[in-house]
C-alpha cells in the first residue's frame, strides 16, 4: 500500500461514496479517544478559522476592561 492514508477514501468508496461517508465518520468518532479527538477539532478550527458556539477563547482589554473574542478585532468604548 503507498498511502496508507488512501484506505479511509477507499472503504468510504466501497461504501457507496461520500453521501454515505457519515457511517464512516460516526465509527471513527467512537474509535478515537477523547484526547485525539480534542486535538483534532482545535487543528480544524484554527486551520479553517472557524469558532464553534460556546468554545470562543476571550481576552480582557487592559485599557477599557471588557472582554472581546481573540479572533475578533477590538475598540474601546
Amino acid at each position: 500500500m503507498g498511502n496508507e492514508r488512501q484506505i479511509i477514501y477507499d472503504l468510504i468508496e466501497q461504501l457507496g461514496g461520500f453521501e454515505n461517508s457519515t457511517v464512516v465518520l460516526k465509527d471513527l468518532i467512537k474509535f478515537l479517544n477523547t484526547d485525539q479527538i480534542t486535538e483534532f477539532v482545535e487543528y480544524f478550527t484554527e486551520n479553517h478559522d472557524i469558532t464553534i458556539p460556546g468554545y470562543e477563547e476571550y481576552e480582557l482589554c487592559m485599557d477599557c476592561q471588557d472582554t472581546y473574542e481573540i479572533n475578533e478585532a477590538h475598540t474601546c468604548k
